[in-house]
Parts: structure tokens; C-alpha cells; sequence
């Protein structure tokens, strides 16, 4: 193999530089937390075989989007939280990211590997793992692309189904989905 060929969403095997070239499907999010007060997390898989660089300042990466207007407005561009991935971090082969609120419970937080404030409860909200092809870390529907999501996408208000759930994706799902499929889920 060729190890300085881009290999989609994957680490750049070139001496000290990495890279990313574009999104790869086999990261998803594999949990998903929406309990009382401030217990909320989010855990990302990487399903592959190859460590995935989540992020690398100036360089394309990934980040997670959380849209919660109660209105029903479901603008990705304009309404969404944008939560970075730490600098420079790289997601061994089969092992996951979880994102928490900082105010969540001892047991959330201290299962945790990075901590979000914009990580809200509340069980409307729709969720999106996404690739910042540009890597200036704000979503752009024109360059950046949506990979997994989770909640309704469509703009039409819906019941606070997910409100105090846990939902865990089934272990046969590889690959992330832009149409969120609640038979993928367990809560």
C-alpha cells in the first residue's frame, strides 16, 4: 500500500503530517444520551480497520451539529451548535468518543472523553456527525457533508421522542446513515 495516498476521513501516513481527503462512513454514532437535568453525551464509533483523525487544525476533520429549535426551523447552516473534536485527536481502529455535558452526572462525565456545554437534553433536538471538507470548523451545506444523523431532519416539529432515552445503535450497523432509521436503534 501506498502510505502517502488519502485515504477517505483516514490518517495520512507521511512521516509526522496527517491529513483527511473526504468523509468516510464508517464513523457513526453508535450512543446516544438524552436524560434529566444536563445528563447528555454522544458516542462516535470508528468502525474501520484505520485510525481516523477527527480533527487537525486547517486541515478537513469532523464535528458534530446540534440543532434544537423548538420552532421546528431544522436550518443545519444557520441554527446549529457546532461541536469541535479536540485538536489533532485520532480515533484508534474500533474504539469510540464520547462527548458529554459538563454538568451531566459523575458517572456520564467520568465515562467521557471530551465535555461540551452546547451538548443540551431535552429529547427534540436532531443530531448530525459531519465533515468539515474545509476544515474551518462551521458547517457549510455547500462543501461540508452530513455522514450520520439522528432525529428528524425535515423541519416539521415533532414530540420530544428521544426525551429521557438512551438509544444504542445495534453492533451490526457499519456504516452512518442521512436518514435516521429507529429500527438501527435500541433504547
Amino acid at each position: 500500500a501506498d502510505p502517502t495516498r488519502l485515504i477517505p476521513g483516514r490518517v495520512v501516513l507521511d512521516g509526522d503530517s496527517v491529513g483527511v481527503k473526504e468523509p468516510d462512513a464508517s464513523l457513526l454514532f453508535s450512543e446516544y444520551v438524552s436524560g434529566t437535568g444536563s445528563d447528555a453525551a454522544l458516542e462516535v464509533f470508528n468502525a474501520s480497520a484505520t485510525p481516523a483523525i477527527l480533527r487537525q487544525d486547517g486541515f478537513p476533520g469532523w464535528m458534530v451539529l446540534w440543532l434544537d429549535q423548538p420552532n421546528g426551523t431544522r436550518d443545519w447552516a444557520n441554527h446549529a451548535a457546532v461541536i469541535p473534536f479536540p485538536d489533532g485527536f485520532r480515533l484508534p481502529p474500533y474504539s469510540t468518543f464520547v462527548i458529554a455535558n459538563p454538568d451531566a452526572d459523575p458517572s456520564i462525565t467520568g465515562a467521557a472523553s471530551g465535555l461540551s456545554a452546547q451538548l443540551l437534553t431535552g429529547g427534540g433536538a436532531a443530531v448530525a456527525l459531519a465533515f468539515d471538507a474545509d476544515g474551518d470548523g462551521a458547517y457549510d451545506p455547500a462543501v461540508d457533508a452530513l455522514v450520520d444523523v439522528i432525529g428528524d431532519l425535515s423541519g416539521v416539529p415533532g414530540p420530544e421522542v428521544f426525551a429521557n432515552t438512551t438509544l444504542v445503535r445495534h453492533g451490526s450497523v457499519t456504516a452512518g446513515a442521512t436518514v435516521f432509521d429507529a429500527g438501527e436503534w435500541t433504547s
